[in-house]
C-alpha cells in the first residue's frame, strides 16, 4: 500500500493525540475533569484510526463500510464525553442538582451506539465522495444529528454560563479557555452535519475535522491539567480584566518599593492585607502576629504542628484532588493559600496564611509571579527585623553582664565589710566576756550570736557556753519533750556518756543523720568511740572533742564549725568537697546552681579535674533529673556511655573525651544533658551549642579557702580515727599548690604521722607540735611521689592520663616528676616495654 497525502491530516492528528495523552498522564493534576479528558482523547484517537483505515481500504479498492462504522462508533461516545466535560465546568456540577444530565446523555449515546453497530437504521451504507467516502443515512440518522448538534450547542451554552457565574476566578478562567477551544470545532462539526443533511457533497470533514479537534485538544489539555492558567481577557486591549489586573499589579509593585521603609512586621502584614483584599495571618515558630482583617481569628486557629509540613507555597484549590484531607482542613479554617518563609530554619521560620478572597485576585501564572516577588521581599524584611531584634537582645545581654559584674563587685565589697564586721564583733564579744569574768555580771544577749542547744546534764558547760552564746539552752537528751517540740537548732553540743551504744546515744546518731545541715560538737568519755562507730551515718560537719574540753575551746570550735558550714556547697563526696568563701569560687558555684535549672549543655573549665567532676555531680543532683550520672574520661568510655545514656541522664565527659557537634545534637535530642569538663586552654562552645560555660578556680587561686578545706579533712579524719590531731597553720602554705583531692590525702598522711601526744587544737586555728621530729616537707614529698608513681603505673606511663587521675595540670605533674626524679623510671619502663 502506497502512502497518500490523504493519510497526512489523520496521521498528524493521531500523533498529536499520543503526545497529548503522554502529557496528560505525566501531569500531577488528578480529578474528574482529567479522567474525562483522557477518555475523550482515547475516543478521538480511535476516530483517527477509523479515518486511516478508511483511506487504506479506498486505496486498495475494497469496501469502506467497516471503517465508516468505526469512525461513527468512536464519535458517539466522544460526543457524550464532551458533554460531560463541559458540564463539569459549570457551578451546577459542584452543587449536584443536575447530576442526572450526564447519565441521561450516556444512556442516549449507548442506545445510539447499539443502533449504529447492530442495525442499518442509522447508517444504511457507504458511497464514494471525491477522494474519500461518506455514509448513506438510514431512517434514524437524525438521532445522530440531534446528538452532535445538540451537544455542541449545549456545551457552548454551559461554558458561556460558566464564564459569567459567581464562582471562583480560576473556574471562570478554565471555562473561558474551553470556550475558546470549542468554538472552531463546534462550527466545523455543525457545518459538516448540515451540509450532509442537505446532500451537498463538495465538502468533507476527514481533512478539516482532525485539525480542529487537535486544536481543541491542545487548548483543553492546557485548561484541564495546568494548575495556573493565563487570563485570556487580560490580553484584550480595553477589557475590564486588563484594567483591574493593571491596577492590581501597580499596587503590588508599590508595596514592594515601600517594604524597606515599613517600621514593624505587623505594619507590613496589615499593608499586605489591604493590597490583596484578603485576611492575612503571619505565624512564626513561637508566637503569632495577626492582621486586624476580618476572619483572621479563624485562620489563626490553624494547627501549628500541621504547618511544619509546608515547605513550599500551597494553594487550596490546587490540592483539592491530590490532598483532599489537607484541602478540607484549609477550607475549614478559611485559608486559601499558605506561604512558608525559611521553613528549614528553627529560629527564622514562619508561615503566611491568606484568606479566601486571595484566590479572587491571584489565580493566573502571571499573578503568582508578581505576588511571589512580593513574598520574597517580605521574607527579607522579616529576616532583617529578626536580626535587628537579635542585635538588640545581644546589647541587652551585654548590659546585663555589665550589671552582673557591677553586682559582683558590690557583693565582694559587701563581703569584705561583713568580714570586717565579723572581726569587730568577735573582738567585742571577747571584751564583753572579759568584763563578765571581772565583774561576775552576765552580759546582755547579743542578737547577732547564734543559738546553741546543749544536750547534757552539765550545768558548768551550760553556764560557760552562755558567756559566749547568751542564748544557750539546755536539755537532758535528744529524746526530751522540750527538745523535740522546738525547731532544728543551728548549733548543737551533745555529751556522750560512758556507754556510747545507749538508747539516747543511738537516737542522737539518728538525729544527726536525719539533719545533715546541722552543725554539731560531740564530747564526753565515749565521744571518740561514738564518732568512729557512726562515721558513715554522720553526714555533714560533726566535730569530736576530747573527754571534757575547756569551755572556751568548745566555744571556738563551734564558731569555726559555723563558719565552715556556711562555706559548704556540697560534701556528698568526702574526697572532693565543694567548700569555699572565695568570691570567685562562690560566683562560679552560684552560676552552677543556676545552670542546674536549665536543660542546656554545661561546660566547666578547671585545672582541678576532680573538683570539676564533683561540681558536675552536684549539678546533676540539683537538677532533679530522674536519670543517673555517667562519667567518660576517654574515647572508648565515651562511646559506651553514649550508647547507654537514656532520657534524664547526665553525661560528664572529661577531656579528651569530647563529643563532636553531631554527638552533642544527638544527646540533646534524646534528653541527655551533657556536662563537658575541659582544661582552661581548651575549646569554647560555639553559638550552635547553646551551652553555658562556668570557670571553676583551682585551689592554688583560693588561698583563703585552704584553712577551711584542711579543717574539713581534719574533722573527717578525727571522726574515724578516734584521735584529736591538728595541723599547724604555718604548714598549710606548703600544701597550697595541690588539688583538693591531693590536699585531703596529704592532710591524712600528716595526721597519721603526727605523734598521739600532740597538743589539742589551739585558739587561733589548727596546729601540730613538731616536737616529735616530724618534717612536713619530707612527709608530703614522700607521699606525693608515691601517689604519682601509682598514677603513672595505672596510666602505663602516660603523663596526660596520670595528670587527669591526680586532678592536676600536665605541666604541674611534669614539674613534680622532675623534682622527685621520676622521669628516668618512665623512660626505663618505656624501653623495657
Amino acid at each position: 500500500m502506497e502512502f497518500n497525502l490523504l493519510f497526512l491530516p489523520a496521521l498528524i492528528a493521531l500523533l498529536f493525540k499520543v503526545g497529548i495523552f503522554t502529557y496528560a498522564r505525566l501531569s500531577p493534576r488528578r480529578n474528574l475533569q482529567t479522567r474525562l479528558y483522557l477518555a475523550f482523547l482515547s475516543a478521538l484517537a480511535l476516530q483517527n484510526v477509523g479515518e486511516l483505515w478508511l483511506f487504506g481500504l479506498l486505496q486498495q479498492g475494497r469496501p469502506a463500510d467497516p471503517a465508516v462504522h468505526l469512525y461513527y462508533a468512536a464519535t458517539v461516545p466522544a460526543i457524550a464525553l464532551l458533554f460531560h466535560l463541559g458540564f463539569s465546568f459549570t457551578p451546577q456540577a459542584d452543587a449536584g442538582r443536575l447530576s442526572w444530565l450526564p447519565r441521561g446523555v450516556y444512556a442516549y449515546s449507548a442506545m445510539l451506539l447499539a443502533l449504529l453497530v447492530f442495525t442499518p437504521w442509522v447508517i444504511a451504507g457507504v458511497v464514494p465522495m471525491n477522494y474519500s467516502a461518506t455514509r448513506v443515512p438510514g431512517p434514524l440518522y437524525f438521532l445522530f444529528e440531534i446528538q452532535a448538534i445538540g451537544t455542541g450547542l449545549a456545551v457552548l451554552g454551559m461554558l458561556l454560563h460558566g464564564t459569567r457565574q459567581r464562582c471562583t476566578a480560576e473556574k471562570r478562567t478554565r471555562a473561558s479557555a474551553m470556550l475558546l477551544a470549542l468554538v472552531p470545532m463546534i462550527v466545523i462539526v455543525i457545518t459538516v452535519v448540515v451540509l450532509l443533511h442537505l446532500e451537498i457533497h463538495w465538502f468533507n470533514a476527514t481533512a478539516v475535522v482532525p485539525i480542529a479537534v487537535t486544536y481543541f485538544l491542545v487548548v483543553t489539555a492546557y485548561a484541564v491539567h495546568q494548575r495556573r492558567l493565563f487570563e485570556i481577557r487580560f490580553f484584550i486591549p480595553g477589557s475590564s480584566v486588563r484594567r483591574s489586573k493593571t491596577v492590581f499589579y501597580r499596587r503590588i509593585r508599590a508595596l514592594i518599593s515601600e517594604i524597606a521603609d515599613l517600621g514593624t512586621v505587623g505594619e507590613a502584614v496589615r499593608r499586605l492585607a489591604d493590597t490583596l483584599h484578603c485576611p492575612v495571618v503571619l505565624l512564626s515558630g513561637r508566637a503569632p502576629v495577626l492582621s486586624p482583617a476580618a476572619g483572621s481569628e479563624i485562620m489563626a486557629g490553624f494547627p501549628s504542628e500541621q504547618l511544619n509540613a509546608f515547605d513550599e507555597t500551597v494553594v487550596a484549590s490546587e490540592i483539592s484532588a491530590t490532598s483532599p484531607e489537607l484541602y478540607r482542613q484549609l477550607r475549614s479554617h478559611q485559608v486559601a493559600a499558605v506561604v512558608p518563609f525559611y521553613p528549614h530554619s528553627r529560629q527564622a521560620r514562619g508561615w503566611l496564611l491568606l484568606g479566601d478572597s486571595f484566590s479572587e485576585s491571584v489565580y493566573t501564572g502571571l499573578d503568582f509571579r508578581v505576588v511571589e516577588e512580593l513574598f520574597e521581599k517580605l521574607g527579607e524584611l522579616f529576616l532583617d527585623r529578626m536580626v535587628e531584634m537579635r542585635a538588640e537582645l545581644g546589647q541587652a545581654q551585654e548590659l546585663a553582664t555589665q550589671l552582673a559584674q557591677r553586682n559582683q563587685m558590690l557583693e565582694s565589697r559587701l563581703h569584705r565589710v561583713e568580714n570586717a564586721n565579723t572581726a569587730l564583733r568577735r573582738i567585742n564579744e571577747r571584751v564583753l566576756r572579759d568584763e563578765v569574768l571581772a565583774s561576775r555580771v552576765v552580759a546582755p544577749a547579743a542578737p547577732s550570736l547564734p543559738e546553741v542547744i546543749l544536750l547534757a546534764r552539765d550545768k558548768g558547760t551550760r553556764d560557760g557556753l552562755r558567756e559566749w552564746f547568751p542564748q544557750t539552752q539546755s536539755y537532758v537528751s535528744v529524746r526530751s519533750r522540750g527538745f523535740l517540740a522546738r525547731a532544728t537548732p543551728e548549733l548543737l553540743v551533745a555529751r556522750v556518756a560512758d556507754d556510747w551504744d545507749s538508747a539516747d546515744n543511738r537516737r542522737l546518731a539518728e538525729y544527726l543523720a536525719e539533719h545533715p545541715a546541722l552543725t554539731a560538737v560531740v564530747y564526753g568519755p565515749a565521744a571518740a568511740e561514738f564518732g568512729a562507730r557512726n562515721a558513715d551515718r554522720l553526714a555533714g560537719v560533726v566535730a569530736i572533742m576530747e573527754s571534757d574540753p575547756p569551755v572556751d575551746r568548745l566555744a571556738r570550735q563551734l564558731l569555726r564549725l559555723r563558719t565552715l558550714r556556711g562555706a559548704i556547697f556540697d560534701a556528698s563526696d568526702p574526697a572532693q568537697p565543694l567548700i569555699g568563701e572565695d568570691a570567685v569560687f562562690r560566683r562560679a558555684m552560684n552560676s552552677l546552681r543556676a545552670a542546674a535549672g536549665f536543660p542546656q549543655p554545661l561546660w566547666i573549665r578547671s585545672e582541678d579535674t576532680g573538683q570539676a567532676q564533683a561540681a558536675a555531680a552536684w549539678v546533676h543532683r540539683l537538677s532533679g533529673n530522674p536519670g543517673v550520672l555517667r562519667v567518660a574520661d576517654d574515647e572508648q568510655t565515651l562511646d559506651t556511655q553514649m550508647r547507654l545514656a537514656r532520657k534524664g541522664d547526665t553525661l560528664s565527659a572529661i577531656r579528651p573525651a569530647c563529643p563532636g557537634p553531631d554527638a552533642r545534637a544527638e544527646l540533646s535530642t534524646r534528653g541527655v544533658r551533657l556536662v563537658q569538663i575541659l582544661a582552661p586552654e581548651g575549646d569554647r562552645p560555639s553559638a550552635d551549642d547553646n551551652a553555658m560555660m562556668v570557670e571553676l578556680p583551682c585551689l592554688s587561686k583560693r588561698t583563703s579557702d585552704l584553712p577551711l578545706l584542711a579543717h574539713f579533712f581534719e574533722l573527717a579524719w578525727n571522726l574515724r580515727a578516734r584521735q584529736q590531731r591538728w595541723l599547724d597553720v604555718s604548714d598549710l602554705e606548703r600544701l597550697s599548690s595541690m588539688s583538693v583531692a591531693m590536699l585531703g590525702q596529704s592532710v591524712r598522711a600528716v595526721l597519721e604521722a603526727t605523734e598521739p601526744d600532740s597538743p589539742t587544737e589551739p585558739e587561733g586555728g589548727v596546729e601540730v607540735d613538731a616536737a616529735g621530729g616530724v618534717d612536713l616537707d619530707t612527709l608530703v614529698s614522700a607521699y606525693e611521689s608515691g601517689v604519682i608513681r601509682q598514677a603513672l603505673s595505672r596510666s602505663d606511663g602516660n603523663n596526660s592520663k596520670a595528670a587527669r587521675i591526680l586532678g592536676i595540670r600536665p605541666n604541674t605533674l611534669h614539674y613534680k616528676m622532675e623534682r622527685y626524679g621520676l622521669g628516668g623510671e618512665r623512660k626505663k619502663k618505656t624501653r623495657e616495654s
